[in-house]
Order: C-alpha cells, then sequence, then structure tokens
C-alpha cells in the first residue's frame, strides 16, 4: 500500500472526498455527493492518492475542471422514440 503524506504547497493540490463534492457542485449548479466522485476516480476521470488505509484524496484540477451532464428528459425521450421507430 502506498500512503503518502501532503505538505506545504502540495497540500492545496489535493481535497478530500466532500470537498470535491461540494465544489463539482457549485461549479455544475447542481447536488453532487462524493460517492459519484469516488466513481470518476475509479474511471480515471480524476487522479487519487491514499492518505492512509481508507482516506484518499482527489487532484482539485481534476475536480474543477469536470462538467456533469444531466441526463434529463430528453435523453430519455429520445430513446423511447427510437424504440417505437
Amino acid at each position: 500500500m502506498n500512503i503518502v503524506t501532503l505538505k506545504g504547497e502540495e497540500n492545496d493540490m489535493w481535497v478530500l472526498g466532500q470537498e470535491a463534492a461540494s465544489l463539482v457542485s457549485v461549479y455544475n449548479k447542481r447536488e453532487i455527493i462524493p460517492a459519484y466522485i469516488r466513481l470518476l476516480s475509479k474511471m480515471g476521470k480524476v487522479r487519487t492518492k491514499k492518505l492512509d488505509g481508507r482516506t484518499r484524496v482527489y487532484f482539485k484540477a481534476d475536480v474543477v475542471n469536470l462538467e456533469v451532464k444531466s441526463r434529463g428528459e430528453g435523453q430519455r425521450k429520445h430513446r423511447a422514440l427510437e424504440k417505437e421507430a
């Protein structure tokens, strides 16, 4: 297991899951939960580091640049129209 200690400026470059979710929520004007940030990190969209056996931190620049799109009614309606055709 690779355990990392963050010091000084490097500490400002990484955020915990709750803070990452809050940042994405603010930038995308919709509520995002920490579990979604974890999912995105597993998909390789957000870089992570392990602080200890349980805690991960997320690279702040990756988090801030995330664009979360709503699936919305439009896509569901479009799929329903495709099935009818």
